[in-house]
Parts: structure tokens; sequence; C-alpha cells
């Protein structure tokens, strides 16, 4: 996907400043982080700045078909101040990073969406300091064709969707049927 909007655009071509914007459908609520320091007013939202405590990894860039693992992790925080991203299942709840301009603590143009997927597990793991560490992964791409298709095909569910189609009709005697098959000279 291309970038689109042409005041971010210029800003990138002359070197400005960028930043990552983060949004997280938590079960607790929805955080918005981005990678600098101090409070960011977009989109209607405030983000919340998290600096050098945030990193993300596993973002690249690939014309094949092939399943990716992005990582958001929030590092060197104390425990009780992520204490509301501790609880809940984060399984398939939205994240979406974008790529932002920014110039003087404001947004240039639209941001450029990098991720718009769903979240798969967090960890959190604590150092001997007290500090804490958690982990959000997300899988990016085509992971839905690793997943068993749970639906099945019947006439009557061919007629539900489209009317008046007979192309299933025969289905079920087609499975009953007995096929009998001869080596051919």
């Amino acid at each position: 996907m291309a970038v689109t909007d042409v005041r971010f655009r210029q800003h990138i071509r002359k070197g400005g400043e960028v930043a990552l914007l983060c949004y997280i459908d938590h079960p607790d609520g929805e955080v918005y982080l981005w990678s600098r320091v101090g409070t960011l007013k977009w989109n209607g939202q405030e983000w919340r700045g998290i600096g050098a405590l945030g990193r993300v990894t596993g973002i690249s860039k690939t014309t094949t078909l092939e399943l990716k693992q992005v990582t958001f992790e929030l590092a060197g925080v104390p425990l009780d101040g992520i204490g509301n991203l501790l609880q809940g299942d984060v399984r398939n709840r939205s994240i979406k990073l974008w790529l932002a301009g920014i110039h003087r603590n404001k947004v240039v143009g639209e941001p450029y969406l990098i991720i718009d997927d769903l979240m798969d597990y967090q960890t959190l793991s604590v150092s001997d300091d007290g500090t804490a560490t958690l982990k959000i992964t997300v899988n990016v791409g085509f992971w839905t064709i690793e997943r068993a298709i749970n639906e099945s095909y019947t006439h009557e569910s061919q007629i539900a969707e489209y009317p008046g189609d007979s192309g299933l009709s025969l289905l079920t005697s087609l499975a009953n049927k007995q096929t009998n098959w001869r080596l051919t000279p």
C-alpha cells in the first residue's frame, strides 16, 4: 500500500521527524500509545508517550504468502505502571500501528497505517529489579489459510444463499455413490 497523503509524503521527503502510533483494543479498555514522550492529541484521542520503553519487532515487507509474527513490547516499566494491561485475553482483539509525521508534537497529514490486525497472545516477565516487560504477539499475513474451515456445503445452504440455484442438488447422492475404478491400458 502506498502513502497517499501529500502532506505526509512531503514531510518525509524533507527529512521530517516520524513516530509510531499504536492503538490496542485491550479487554480492560482501549490503549493509545506513541513512540515519543508526553501526550499527543490526534484523531480525537490522547496518545500516551512511552519513549524508549516501547519497541515493535518483526515488521518486514515481502511479496510471498507467509505468516509473520510482530511483537509489541513495553519494557522497563514498574509493575504497578502496567497493572490494567495484565488481565484479560487479548486473542482476536484489534491492534493498529501507524507511522506518523510529527512537527512540534502535532501529526502532519494522515499517518500511514502499517498494521491493522488481531492480537494473538500477551506475555509478562518481571526482572530482578521489579520492572516488567509486557509483550503482545500479533500474527500478520495470511494466517487464516492455516485454519480449518468450519463450514459444510449442502443443497439447503446453497439455496438459502442463492435462491433458485440447483448446483448442489445431487450432492447427497454423489456422496453416497460407490465408484468402481478400473485400470485402463
